[in-house]
């Protein structure tokens, strides 16, 4: 989470609507959703070296 919250700065963890730890492609992903001042945020990160796989904003 904290690599989402450096992110985009001034969002919390209670703006984080969806976050789960999933197998896929051989490897263990986070993926999630966030919601901040208007704009919906999604994102998959690699959970052994915290690269960021996907990021997409939408308002």
């Amino acid at each position: 989470m904290e690599i989402i919250l450096t992110r985009v700065p001034g969002a919390s963890d209670a703006d984080i609507t969806e976050f789960e730890l999933e197998f896929d492609d051989g490897r263990w992903i986070y993926e999630g959703e966030m919601e901040y001042q208007g704009l919906d945020y999604e994102f998959e990160i690699d959970a052994q070296n915290g690269n960021i796989l996907a990021w997409e904003i939408d308002d």
